[in-house]
């Protein structure tokens, strides 16, 4: 009836459905069960209801039987508490598995560092993205950590700060990813702080290696 009522749109009677069903299905499966809190946070999302969707992924957290659809479920409320702008929730949510060490601890720390932009809170989101490049070269976050410490010090106008981490990326990954927009975001930093020669050369980098890319 609620999975009905979903996908019929009438949220608040599917939440409060889902909810009847996880109060009183004490014997139901275990797929059910967690189908619906994950169902009833999906639908109290659609009308604006923060508090009932991050309780129910809370529940959800107590319940998981594996770490990772634990883990999952705690990306899922951090995303919740971001939404809601419940900054400190989402922070301290993810202190946990930060400190871990464990492979989950690069995704907590990558996410982290994602709850500090939102925050604009420039510091600690780069001290973040530092730690994961530093202390995880080889890890899947870490291009992207490098990448996006740029990325933060551009769209603060710090561009000598940027132009710093792009540099530091540019050399670090050759065939990186991210490799034609640092170059691209690199000179752009380097033209506003006046440094024409090195633009022009990072320019003409990037039209040699990516003559049909699209920056």
């Amino acid at each position: 009836k609620g999975y009905c009522e979903y996908c019929l749109e009438d949220y608040k009677n599917a939440y409060s459905s889902f909810v009847r069903f996880t109060t009183d299905g004490k014997t139901a499966a275990y797929k059910y069960v967690t189908e619906a809190y994950d169902l009833s946070s999906k639908a109290a999302l659609q009308y604006g209801d923060y508090t009932q969707a991050s309780n129910q992924i809370e529940n959800l957290i107590k319940i998981s039987m594996s770490e990772n659809e634990k883990q999952e479920a705690v990306i899922y409320l951090c995303d919740i508490y971001c939404d809601a702008k419940k900054y400190g929730k989402a922070i301290s949510l993810l202190e946990p598995y930060v400190n871990a060490k464990n492979d989950f601890t690069m995704t907590a720390l990558f996410k982290q560092a994602q709850v500090y932009e939102k925050q604009d809170n420039l510091t600690s989101a780069d001290m973040i993205y530092e730690k994961i490049y530093t202390e995880y070269p080889k890890g899947e976050f870490a291009q992207e950590a490098m990448y996006r410490s740029g990325e933060l010090f551009y769209s603060h106008e710090d561009y000598a700060g940027a132009q710093k981490r792009f540099n530091k990326y540019i050399y670090r990954y050759i065939d990186g990813k991210y490799f034609d927009a640092a170059l691209f975001f690199c000179g752009d930093c380097d033209l506003k702080l006046g440094r024409y020669d090195e633009c022009v050369m990072l320019n003409t980098n990037l039209l040699s290696k990516y003559p049909d890319g699209s920056y």
